[in-house]
């Protein structure tokens, strides 16, 4: 398997998270309320720092198709990004538009790999075995390893999200503890933030940059807060800084008696 790889010489590797934005070709449609391409732009446009590159982890589409995709890639000219597909995306509508996906980001101290948890005709994920496969080649090497991937892969404490995390979280989270240097999982899928250790390894969540999904809730629920994106730095020593940036939920409020999409 051929890895696409990004160099980046730098000693610190900053970026910034949007995930799940859920666009559509027309752009005045909405998601549960929320028109999800100006709640993106407005997420953009309120990031308050520079950074090497963005990372864009998955639902990108809700609509699967090669124009929204080839829309987004227009729409992010000049700006270094990456993308992982989600479940709500098309991998191959997204090959068609984007090109083949880049699977490491390589710095002087870091490395991030890119792993597609995208199992097709389900909500929950998978990683496949050529996925697994990159962490095993990879992680040995001296550099600190974060890994991106779409779905969480332990339970986040919301049940029904909880039925469509991934699958085989327990073999990345495996792999990864075999590797002294592996640091953090970033993901997607359950629109809300989330910070935490298990063992050794730092779950980083990010929001959506459309509707919030309420945490800790037994069915489909939404949450008040407003769209948002993470920002991470990864220090030479090992270390992650990170914070979340939201907008005022007033700007773009969902349709929280909604009860599912």
């Amino acid at each position: 398997m051929k890895v696409r790889t990004q160099l980046f010489e730098k000693d610190i590797l900053s970026f910034w998270v949007l995930t799940d934005p859920h666009l559509f070709q027309d752009h005045r449609h909405a998601l549960l309320g929320v028109p999800t391409w100006q709640s993106m732009q407005a997420v953009e446009s309120a990031l308050d720092v520079d950074t090497d590159a963005w990372l864009l982890t998955g639902d990108l589409a809700q609509d699967h198709k090669v124009e929204t995709y080839r829309q987004l890639a227009e729409h992010l000219t000049g700006k270094p990004w990456f993308w992982l597909p989600g479940n709500h995306d098309d991998p191959a509508a997204m090959e068609a538009a984007l090109g083949a996906p880049v699977k490491r980001l390589l710095g002087k101290h870091w490395q991030v790999l890119l792993l597609s948890s995208h199992d097709p005709g389900k909500v929950s994920g998978w990683l496949g075995a050529e996925e697994l496969a990159l962490i095993d080649s990879y992680a040995d090497a001296d550099l600190h390893t974060l890994v991106a991937v779409h779905h969480h892969p332990v339970p986040c404490g919301s049940y029904w999200l909880d039925h469509h995390q991934l699958k085989n979280g327990d073999e990345l989270l495996s792999r990864l503890g075999r590797h002294k240097k592996s640091k953090a999982v970033l993901f997607g899928h359950i629109h809300q933030e989330l910070d935490r250790m298990e063992g050794d390894i730092r779950l980083l969540a990010s929001p959506s940059t459309c509707v919030q999904f309420a945490p800790q809730s037994q069915d489909f629920a939404l949450d008040g807060q407003g769209p948002g994106g993470r920002y991470l730095a990864l220090l030479p020593d090992g270390n992650i800084e990170t914070r979340v940036l939201r907008l005022a939920p007033e700007h773009f409020p969902a349709d929280i008696e909604a009860g599912g999409y």
